[in-house]
């Protein structure tokens, strides 16, 4: 008999591959630039088109991560995870709040373009949390951060994951020490570049994040017969995946409330699942 997380490790590996699948077959089918193609701005056609390139942006990423954990490179992999949770929190973000697309698109465009500039602060830095319009001279606040869409959505378990997850995911992402003994041998004698033992955990955090983006996809798109009874197959084995996670794993202190978050969170995905 195996054992119970060598199993779990194999689980988690084959539906990330199969949600990267999916996630392709959704972008192939319903990504539509529809600004560009309806050479309009409204509302509906950004929202659209935003929601599809986050979506899009993080089922590369899920290519890519599922390259990493392959080749045993779990905190290179956790750091695209971040990535692709950011992206979660932005969609999830505009979902709640439509009426700030202007936050998410037309000022960080209008940075490019020179519609907006930030505005300089009297010691002479730039304000890099607003905007000045340069039509109008009015200031704005600009792009909201990451720990405020986490705040905002609809979901508010979504600031406490947020709260404990995403530190730990950037320790990976910057020079932290913290993170310094994921690059350390068993021993803690040596520096080793191939150390595969993060790689369950990367694994687990990716199955959390892409399993809130296929739900998210599955309340914006109206989806065919084919690909919404896919997506229910799929959110079904993510939730039982994540229960076997959440009942085998063991969470040092620091992160000991964070199944119990991520469990409340998934809940709302259950009726997604659901065939009633």
């Amino acid at each position: 008999m195996r054992h119970p997380i060598i199993q779990l490790d194999e689980d988690i590996r084959r539906w990330l591959g199969s949600a990267e699948a999916h996630c392709q077959a959704i972008v192939e089918n319903y990504a539509l630039p529809l600004a560009i193609l309806n050479d309009s701005f409204e509302s509906i056609y950004v929202i659209n088109d935003f929601f599809y390139y986050c979506f899009t942006k993080s089922t590369k990423t899920l290519a890519a991560i599922n390259m990493l954990l392959d080749d045993g490179f779990g905190e290179d992999a956790q750091i695209l995870v971040r990535a692709s949770y950011e992206n979660y929190l932005a969609i999830a973000f505009l979902a709640a709040h439509p009426e700030r697309l202007d936050d998410l698109v037309t000022k960080k465009i209008g940075l490019k373009t020179g519609d907006f500039e930030h505005p300089v602060t009297p010691a002479g830095r730039k304000d890099y949390r607003k905007v000045v319009d340069l039509e109008t001279g009015e200031t704005l606040p600009f792009s909201p951060s990451v720990a405020e869409m986490s705040a905002l959505t609809k979901y508010p378990e979504d600031l406490v994951v947020h709260q404990l997850l995403y530190g730990f995911l950037s320790e990976h992402c910057h020079a932290h020490m913290m993170a310094s003994g994921n690059y350390r041998d068993p021993s803690n004698r040596r520096y080793v570049v191939f150390n595969p033992s993060q790689t369950l955990q990367a694994k687990v955090y990716a199955l959390y994040v892409y399993t809130l983006s296929i739900s998210e996809l599955a309340r914006f798109q109206k989806l065919k017969a084919v690909h919404r009874d896919r997506t229910k197959r799929t959110l079904r084995r993510a939730i039982y995946l994540l229960d076997r996670s959440f009942k085998l794993l063991i969470f040092n202190d620091e992160l000991k409330a964070l199944p119990a978050s991520m469990k409340a969170r998934v809940k709302h995905c259950e009726f997604l699942a659901s065939d009633a």
